[in-house]
């Protein structure tokens, strides 16, 4: 069963006349990694957000058969992870805190619940070794593991990447795309952004081709000549 399904979803900004999406269909399949190609201000970054709950828009976005505008925040945030191309980790928390604190706000754990939910998460990511430490003090690579890490304590079963390619090394990059299949082979859908065409290349399964706000008529050609660039 598909995972998270788009209909005709489409953004604005008010009193701009400027659409963003215009008229976009997608399927996001369970247990898969699901791209979303194309140029920089095709609509990438936005539709994830929308997938998100972060914007309103107009359309249907279901998940699991349910409108995502009516899931409660907990239920969101169990349902739905958002890994921003900034992260946007808590600069003035450690790392093991950006890990619970969002689990005693949300679903109001307690404290040693959440604090045993995030370092076996931070372990299982390999960065548990880093959970006094400051985002500041993090590599790129790290700091990526650790807002995954972030979303998986609040139980998400499915991962949005906006551009997670963007700040990497190539080893960073390789470690990344080995963490991947282990989140798949976990049973977690991914879906990513990404005009990085040599990762959309190693970890292609399923995707769509953006083009002005909308998938493009040709979009699995579109794919393959992007592809093979």
């Amino acid at each position: 069963m598909n995972r998270m399904v788009g209909k005709q979803v489409a953004l604005a900004y008010p009193g701009t006349g400027y659409s963003v999406l215009k008229g976009v269909n997608f399927e996001i399949p369970k247990a898969q990694i699901t791209l979303f190609m194309g140029k920089s201000g095709s609509g990438k970054t936005s539709l994830l957000r929308c997938m998100a709950g972060l914007v309103h828009c107009s359309g249907e976005i279901t998940w699991d058969g349910k409108p995502i505008q009516t899931l409660s925040k907990a239920e969101r945030a169990r349902s739905i992870g958002f890994v921003a191309q900034q992260l946007n980790l808590f600069p003035h928390l450690s790392v093991l805190e950006n890990c619970t604190q969002p689990q005693e706000i949300v679903f109001l754990r307690k404290r040693e619940e959440a604090l045993l939910k995030a370092k076996a998460v931070l372990a299982s990511l390999d960065v548990l070794h880093l959970a006094d430490r400051k985002p500041a003090q993090l590599s790129g690579g790290q700091s990526q593991r650790v807002a995954i890490a972030r979303a998986l304590c609040m139980d998400a079963q499915a991962l949005l990447l906006d551009e997670p390619t963007s700040a990497l090394d190539p080893e960073s990059t390789q470690k990344l795309r080995e963490l991947l299949a282990t989140l798949i082979a976990k049973g977690i859908s991914i879906v990513i952004s990404t005009h990085d065409m040599s990762f959309a290349r190693n970890v292609f399964t399923h995707g769509y081709f953006l083009e002005n706000g909308q998938i493009a008529k040709e979009s699995d050609d579109r794919i393959r000549e992007y592809l093979e660039h």
